[in-house]
């Protein structure tokens, strides 16, 4: 226990004050000669043992409620709820001293005494059980404790409020915890950034710790306080004291406290599983449980929010297209946001295509926190990996957020393969030749062996189905079209079913001799999965002279590629009729599918499903022309690019990451030729060497980054080309740490009393945390209600104390037996000689004193 106003105790002194008052009320007694209080001896014992218990009582009263009043003013406090018990252990204990003083000076009976005796008895046992219970005695001052300190190293931290950023002021509060705890404790340490940068072994050497946190800076991007705060209290429950803490620092933010709050309500902390935390470190124990450890407390320093902020922020960078090739121009969007507190003007932005300024768009006013796009048009001329951004010219306060990274590929040519199973009829009327005509035209011209030498982006390759075991490698293509082919030789089988699980993309067009038993029967070698996503059941003919046309359902279009194709309503599908087509039906085992578009009749038209890491594409219908009229539509050119770009975009890479501990990033072999270590270099500019790059298998290569948390670009480069960019990628950044919403100080009290976390809202609380006494509550009002208990009690026993007096004065005496003094001097008179007299007097004299009469 501590007192705020310890100088105040002093004035516990005044408890003398109604001592020396019962004290001076005392006056010497003179000694009366009364002969006849002999005979009253009995009832003035009794007498005097009543009033001495009225004056114990009246002074004890007193006593207390002086006592009682100076505390108060001295503002006592206690470290923790839970130690209330011995305030009230003290209380009962008081009491019980008190009913086994009464028992020890009553008289009114044995079993009135061994009553009060056993009252006794029971409150002095009951306030010795209640300082038994609990896990922990009183905290005392300068224990020696166990602390995790959690740091908020997001972006919103690098806020200054007077000259001075808020992650500079919480490493240096930290440091001032350091330095404060007792001798004895131990410290961890958990950045919060986009991923939790933790050490879990508890450091002894503190000033090692204070030195460590002055090298701190920030991640930038969001914050996880919750993932930091379980892997302190995971740390903590390794600590050798019995004391413990968790610090967080950071700012007045409200997004990461109300997401916390919103994902998991008063057990917040149980969203940190065994997996979740495992996955973020490998070195912690999977001991987390869903149950909070009451013995650990938690505090969060909340550092002050700029009032004014001027940022603006750029959210986001899209492009259009799925598929990007050069010479194709392609609409790029950016968005922004006015995150700041006051409305911005005239703003411009750039976009620049591998850190080159191409164009620039004005803003002309942007409000608070409203939003708003940016569109820019754009025609590449450089194949391979480009880094498109989206900058601000103006700086803010927040310069974190002002350009936004986005990887994109741009593909030189897409390599398709087209394997033609009807041989037997002209070229120019086979269904394979309409398919090869609609997606490369020059295809037909070239001489065989001769690859696409135009700026045209798909390129076309094509074998009859005989001659497709020639074809030695089907790596060197990205989409694969099977059209009318009847069946395939087993081994050619599995090599397609290979090349699909590596990443590539099937098209199967089945025509009126495909052998249903092979295409029903083809599996994945690896998993077993069938690999036509629906089975073929029977060809369906209709007659071409009903007036109902069989055609496409538009209602029934769900897939990503023909949905904006059909919306625009610039085609001419609604003249496209089906007369034979092939009935599809579900597989068995229930295998997953994806039925895109349907006939008018129901049927499936369109269905898809993945297999590894492509997918393969079924249609119902052949291009035969007296199928349908698909082929002279005006539309099919345009179909036919979608769905063969939808195939090979399974095969993409995408480079624009999630912060991660330990980044793997996937690539292609062919974007790195060389099998030496890589140069990674940062958005901060800081440069490291990958020399771990994980073996080359099924055309794919793997790169261990390591820890990329930082939001920005990251290039990748080979140092035997003069550090020439090879591969960039990019980290992006937590949308929510984009809103800097600052909480009020009821909104932070209502989290905390959810979150079970106490706010400190001034730098110096910070030592009493180190010292153990920063969870406090006063007492004083407690005292200041005792006092005026008190002050009733005595006003009660005051009452008791006349009513008892004036009926003891009004109690009828019962007449003696024994002569009275007059009827002794009538004895006198009868000759009841002089003699008599003088030895009664003589008796009188010799004995003691029997009353005492106070002036």
């Amino acid at each position: 226990m501590m007192f705020l106003n310890s100088i105040a105790m002093i004035a516990l002194t005044a408890v003398v004050v109604p001592v020396v008052v019962h004290l001076h009320r005392r006056r010497e007694s003179k000694v009366v000669d009364w002969a006849a209080m002999q005979f009253l001896s009995h009832s003035l014992v009794n007498r005097r043992r009543g009033m001495t218990l009225e004056h114990l009582l009246l002074l004890l009263c007193r006593c207390l409620l002086v006592a009682l009043f100076v505390l108060a003013m001295a503002r006592p406090q206690i470290n923790s709820a839970t130690d209330l018990r011995w305030i009230f252990a003290s209380l009962l204990g008081l009491s019980g001293l008190v009913a086994l003083a009464w028992s020890a000076v009553n008289n009114n009976g044995l079993w009135v005494r061994l009553a009060a005796f056993a009252v006794a008895f029971a409150l002095i046992a009951t306030a010795a059980l209640l300082t038994t219970l609990g896990k922990q005695g009183l905290p005392r001052r300068n224990q020696p404790r166990d602390v995790a300190i959690v740091i908020d190293a997001s972006s919103s931290m690098k806020l200054e409020v007077d000259g001075t950023s808020n992650f500079r002021r919480a490493t240096e509060e930290a440091r001032w915890l350091v330095d404060s705890l007792p001798g004895g404790s131990t410290v961890t340490m958990q950045v919060a950034g986009p991923v939790i940068a933790s050490s879990t072994i508890a450091q002894k050497n503190l000033r090692k710790v204070a030195n460590e946190l002055s090298l701190l800076d920030v991640m930038g991007g969001g914050t996880d306080l919750g993932r930091a705060i379980e892997h302190s209290r995971i740390a903590l429950d390794k600590g050798p004291n019995s004391q413990k803490q968790i610090v967080v620092f950071s700012d007045g933010q409200l997004r990461p406290w109300r997401r916390l709050a919103d994902s998991s309500g008063n057990d917040w902390h149980a969203k940190n599983s065994d997996d979740s935390v495992n996955q973020q470190d490998p070195n912690v124990e999977s001991n987390v449980t869903g149950e909070s450890d009451d013995s650990i407390k938690i505090f969060c320093r909340t550092l002050p929010m700029p009032s004014e902020v001027k940022d603006v922020a750029v959210i986001g960078l899209a492009v259009d297209s799925r598929t990007l090739s050069l010479h194709r121009p392609v609409t790029v969007v950016a968005e922004l946001l006015n995150a700041g507190s006051a409305d911005v003007a005239d703003l411009q932005l750039e976009l620049l295509v591998n850190d080159e300024v191409l164009q620039v768009e004005s803003v002309r006013e942007l409000a608070i926190s409203e939003r708003t796009r940016v569109t820019f048009e754009h025609t590449f001329d450089q194949s391979g990996w480009n880094t498109v951004s989206a900058r601000l010219k103006s700086k803010d306060d927040l310069p974190d957020n002002d350009i936004f990274h986005h990887v994109v590929h741009v593909a030189s040519n897409l390599p398709v393969l087209i394997v033609n199973g009807e041989s037997t009829i002209q070229t120019y009327q086979r269904p394979a030749t309409f398919l090869q005509l609609s997606l490369d035209p020059d295809s037909l011209e070239q001489p065989e062996g001769v690859g696409n030498q135009t700026s045209q982006l798909i390129r076309v390759d094509t074998v009859d189905a005989a001659e497709i075991p020639r074809v030695t490698s089907f790596s060197d293509y990205q989409v694969i079209v099977l059209c009318d082919v009847a069946r395939l030789p087993s081994d050619i089988s599995e090599r397609l079913g290979t090349f699909v699980e590596q990443g590539g993309g099937l098209w199967v067009i089945p025509g009126e001799r495909c052998q249903q038993n092979f295409y029903n029967g083809w599996s994945s070698q690896s998993t077993g999965n069938r690999l036509l996503p629906m089975k073929l059941i029977e060809r369906s003919d209709r007659d071409p002279n009903e007036r109902t046309k069989l055609g496409l359902d538009f209602e029934s279009v769900f897939h990503v590629t023909l949905e904006p194709l059909l919306k625009t309503g610039q085609h001419d599908l609604f003249e496209f009729q089906v007369l034979k087509h092939w009935r599809l039906g579900s597989w068995a085992n229930d295998q997953p599918t994806n039925i895109v578009a349907r006939l008018t009749n129901g049927d499936p038209l369109l269905v898809e499903h993945s297999i590894g890491r492509g997918r393969v594409l079924l249609t119902s219908i052949s291009l035969h022309r007296l199928e349908s009229n698909l082929i002279s539509r005006v539309s099919f050119p345009v179909l036919t690019h979608l769905l063969v770009e939808h195939l090979a975009d399974i095969n993409s890479i995408d480079l624009n990451h999630q912060p991660h501990r330990d980044l793997l990033v996937q690539l292609k072999a062919s974007d790195l030729p060389t099998d030496q270590p890589l140069s990674l270099r940062t958005p901060d500019g800081a440069k490291r060497t990958i020399r771990k790059i994980n073996s080359r298998e099924d055309g794919q290569l793997s790169i261990e980054v390591g820890q990329a948390s930082k939001p920005g670009l990251y290039q990748l480069s080979d140092p035997t080309q003069g550090m020439t960019t090879v591969v960039p990628f990019t980290v992006l950044c937590d949308k929510d740490e984009f809103d800097l919403t600052a909480a009020s100080e009821s909104k932070l009290e209502e989290l905390g009393q959810n979150l079970s976390i106490k706010w400190i809202n001034k730098a110096d609380e910070i030592e009493s945390i180190a010292r153990g006494t920063s969870e406090t509550i006063e007492l004083w009002n407690y005292l200041v209600v005792g006092a005026l208990i008190m002050i009733v009690i005595e006003t009660a026993v005051l009452r008791w104390i006349a009513f008892r007096r004036r009926a003891s004065g009004t109690v009828k005496s019962v007449p003696s037996p024994v002569a009275l003094p007059w009827r002794a001097q009538s004895l006198q008179d009868a000759g009841g000689a002089p003699e008599r007299r003088r030895e009664s007097r003589r008796s009188h004299a010799s004995q003691q004193p029997l009353v005492e009469v106070f002036k």
